[in-house]
């Protein structure tokens, strides 16, 4: 097995984990070490520093130099040099970009400190470049360890997908491997199983759960002629499916790349961010050279010295403090909160939102079929009616039937014993019900083609009930007794208690609202209307979802709320997804916030804590821009001494630490 370098290789036969996960294991074996130096360099400094307010026995100072230098050299080696490398291979192609900015600042900072150790100058700055390095180290384990956890969601996911397939070829069955099948095989699938392709049904009917990339929650009947996609699951019924696409090309395969070019992807901070190091590495260097130059007549020794001031003035460390203690402080009340935000990008990501993008299913709703209206001829035999046909459904595993059974059991009702159950996957159930002082009545539950199939006719009245429901998003089944059909049952996802007031708290902060729905438009509709979203669209697949995000964010930052296996690549796409606590573990992992509590409420909050940690980065930016150019200015007049520097740098620091801090109390 290759490794790229020793430390790869004694990293995995310590973890044994290769791939995201084992560079999120070695980018956290070399902050161990880096901390581990950093720290003690960090004491020495501050040890050092102490003494230029108070007297120290000026013996003691070169040691505390040349014992910072023995620490600090290995962190530059072990740390250090993976961006010194980089930077190199940048500067030979005349493109700067951050591990340019990164390796100018500790570079600069540790050969001015070296010089003046060995020169017996005790105004050192290895704290400034281990620091440097650690601060960036942790940035990258952290994005390491993002990327894992992404990784090894994505392989749930695929696991999700079976790979191998019952092909039926002239009366035989036999198992072949997803990769061998050809678009005309035909393949069977059992009441139970996920289908391994996407094609159509040529034979059998069956209840299909599509959740899984459509994330509507109520299964969906096929039959003959009926399109079917892999990774979705039978709840009942046989089915022989004709392959319509390669493995390659179906619609489960187009979300697993849409969720790799998505994790591939650079956020848009760290595009900015090289964008700015190309233009201010090579502006330092020529200031530094120009400086050096100018002050050559005063001698070699000056020159060089007033040269590295400049590099070191512009280090990158103060700007990066001022954002990362501000964005800590930001993470740091959301946490406690039951709000997870991965990165600092994220919380940036958040105050910039122009437009939110709902899923309905599981986000705005409930996520559950739940029993909305019951429509009884005459209505006096409401109750009797419930009951019976909910003791069928206790026999079925069909998501409306359990809802009417929960629905029933809430009201209070009996259910009746059940003889000569029979189901009939994707049309309904029947039995004979044993009501307790009466014979047994055969009473039907199901759609309308299967009452239909038992030459059982429906009222006018009836009728028209079952398309007003329809039309309004909701799902009708029907019930027959004694040969008549004498009801309907109504069911429907309900809507998110809290979901209205966290509505109208996002129109409040100025954002576009959305909502993207694999569901069909009638039921998106009718969500979309009790909470006064504008604009919907429905019957979405995850690919569609994804790209109707893309061309949104040619207008603005987007944002996408979602909870299931068909929202990540909408999520993944997005400038910023957020992810729903009851959401599946792709969906987490995905997306760059978690709303562990799963109250929609913590979204517009968190927004409001984003703009605040947004103008707080702005205010230590703005003071540390200030300070690095004055800095620059003083330094390349030679008035900034090393020890004025030091004293500059300890008033900064406290400034942005102060400034940060006030996030903690703020009222948000």
């Amino acid at each position: 097995m290759a490794f790229c370098c020793s430390g790869c290789s004694l990293v995995y036969q310590i973890t044994g984990q290769l791939g995201e996960a084992g560079e999120a294991s070695f980018w956290l074996a070399k902050l161990g070490l880096g901390c581990f130096f950093a720290m003690n360099v960090m004491t020495l400094s501050l040890l050092l520093y102490s003494g230029y307010l108070t007297e120290i026995d000026p013996e003691i100072v070169p040691k505390i130099a040349y014992l910072s230098f023995a620490l600090a050299t290995p962190v530059m080696f072990i740390l250090g040099w993976p961006f010194v490398k980089h930077a190199l291979s940048e500067i030979a192609a005349l493109s700067f970009g951050m591990d340019s900015l990164i390796a100018l600042g500790a570079v600069s900072a540790y050969v001015a400190s070296t010089y003046a150790t060995f020169t017996g100058n005790p105004q050192i700055y290895f704290d400034t470049a281990t620091m440097i390095l650690v601060l960036v180290t942790l940035g990258r384990f952290l994005e390491a360890s993002a990327k894992a956890r992404a990784s090894e969601a994505l392989e749930h996911l695929l696991d999700l997908a079976p790979q191998e397939a019952v092909v039926v070829e002239a009366g035989q069955e036999h198992r072949v491997a997803i990769a061998a099948l050809r678009v005309g095989d035909q393949v069977l699938i059992r009441p139970g199983e996920r289908i391994p392709v996407d094609g159509k049904v040529i034979e059998g009917a069956a209840d299909v759960d599509e959740s899984t990339l459509t994330g509507e929650a109520t299964p969906v009947s096929k039959s003959r002629g009926d399109p079917v996609m892999r990774a979705t699951v039978t709840m009942a019924g046989r089915l022989i499916v004709e392959v319509t696409h390669s493995a390659d090309d179906t619609m489960f395969a187009q979300v697993v790349r849409l969720m790799e070019e998505a994790q591939a992807a650079h956020g848009p901070l760290r595009r900015l961010v090289d964008r700015i190091a190309a233009i201010f590495v090579p502006a330092v260097v020529g200031l530094a050279g120009l400086t050096g130059f100018l002050r050559l007549p005063d001698g070699l020794e000056s020159a060089l010295l007033s040269s590295l001031s400049v590099l070191l003035i512009a280090c990158p460390c103060p700007l990066g403090l001022a954002t990362s203690l501000a964005t800590w402080a930001g993470l740091g009340r959301a946490a406690p909160s039951g709000v997870l935000i991965r990165s600092g990008d994220a919380l940036e990501s958040l105050a910039g939102l122009k437009t939110l993008y709902f899923d309905k299913t599981g986000t705005l709703t409930m996520g559950q079929a739940a029993l909305q209206a019951v429509q009884v001829e005459p209505d006096t035999f409401q109750n009797a009616w419930l009951s019976a046909c909910a003791s069928v459904e206790a026999y079925s595993e069909h998501a409306l039937g359990k809802g009417l059974v929960e629905a029933v059991t809430a009201r209070g009702l009996p259910l009746h014993p059940i003889l000569d159950f029979k189901a009939s996957p994707g049309l309904g159930v029947e039995g004979m019900v044993a009501c307790p002082g009466e014979l047994p009545s055969r009473v039907v539950v199901g759609n309308e083609r299967f009452l239909s199939q038992q030459g059982i006719a429906l009222a006018d009245k009836l009728r028209e009930k079952k398309r007003r429901y329809e039309a309004a998003g909701l799902t009708v089944i029907l019930g027959a007794w004694n040969e008549q059909a004498q009801g309907l049952a109504a069911f429907g996802d309900q809507v998110r208690p809290e979901a209205p007031e966290a509505i109208e708290a996002l129109k409040g902060l100025g954002l576009e609202l959305r909502l993207a729905s694999g569901d069909n438009e009638a039921a998106t509709q009718r969500v979309a209307a009790m909470l006064g979203i504008p604009r919907l669209a429905a019957s979405l697949l995850p690919s569609q979802k994804a790209e109707l995000v893309r061309e949104e964010q040619t207008r603005g930052a987007v944002g996408v709320i979602g909870d299931g296996i068909n929202d990540a690549p909408a999520l993944a796409t997005a400038s910023l997804g957020i992810a729903m606590g009851s959401g599946t573990d792709l969906a987490k992992e995905t997306a760059d916030v978690s709303i562990l509590r799963n109250d929609l409420r913590q979204i517009p909050w968190l927004i409001r804590l984003a703009k605040a940690t947004r103008w707080t980065v702005r205010g230590n930016l703005i003071w540390a821009f200030c300070y690095n150019a004055i800095g620059l200015i003083l330094a390349v007049q030679g008035i900034l001494t090393p020890i004025l520097a030091a004293l500059a740098m300890v008033v900064s620091s406290l400034f942005v630490v102060c400034n940060s801090l006030r996030l903690q109390k703020r009222h948000i």
